[in-house]
């Protein structure tokens, strides 16, 4: 993500809680000090909120039970609030409905922290969209882009690709970068313009 405007809060830039977009940071620790520590420096740098990823270096003892411990210690103790991350493709650990099952809980999180911009990867098809479309409970809009899949040969019918996302306040610009192959080309631009926490896409 490219912000020409104004530099990255991690950098010592201007843009802090409160600004356009909310930022968030993911951290991935086996041990629940270790990403309390992380947290704290989520926090001071001025993530609105964290994505935590299971534990999976001993995989075999995480039983739901463990993992319920675990998550609720880390949040507890985090000064930021948390989002859990199902990967199990990368820890080898799966987040069951029985353990988790709270998704429209989890919108309403990042309805609270004002969150903008949600980023995925794991359908493999590019596309960007407001959330509140689908979950109309929430209170504000809240964009979601899909990237597709730059290197792998999962294409779902699709030239391998990834975006370029570009913010200057108060726009976003999600650009879709495809395959041709010999390199990446643009494919589509999409821009959305945020006025009174609501995200309006802009005519092409």
């Amino acid at each position: 993500m490219t912000n020409p405007s104004q530099p990255s809060p991690a950098t010592g830039g201007d843009v802090r809680r409160g600004a356009v977009l909310a930022v968030l940071s993911l951290a991935a620790f086996m041990a629940s000090l270790d990403l309390f520590i992380v947290n704290v420096a989520f926090d001071d740098i001025g993530a609105d909120f964290g994505l935590v990823l299971s534990p999976g270096y001993f995989r075999k003892l995480m039983t739901e039970e463990v993992l319920f411990r675990y998550f609720s210690t880390v949040a507890d103790q985090s000064p930021v609030p948390l989002l859990l991350y199902n990967a199990p493709g990368f820890c080898g650990v799966t987040l069951t409905p029985a353990l988790v099952g709270r998704g429209e809980e989890a919108l309403d999180v990042l309805d609270t922290c004002g969150a903008d911009l949600l980023l995925a990867g794991h359908l493999h098809r590019h596309y960007s969209a407001d959330a509140k479309t689908h979950h109309v409970r929430m209170k504000r809009t809240i964009l979601v882009a899909q990237a597709g899949t730059a290197i792998s040969h999962r294409r779902r019918n699709e030239p391998n690709a990834y975006n370029l996302i570009t913010v200057i306040p108060p726009e976003v610009e999600i650009q879709v970068r495809t395959w041709t192959g010999q390199k990446f080309e643009p494919l589509t631009a999409t821009r959305y313009t945020k006025v009174e926490n609501h995200w309006t896409r802009q005519p092409d």
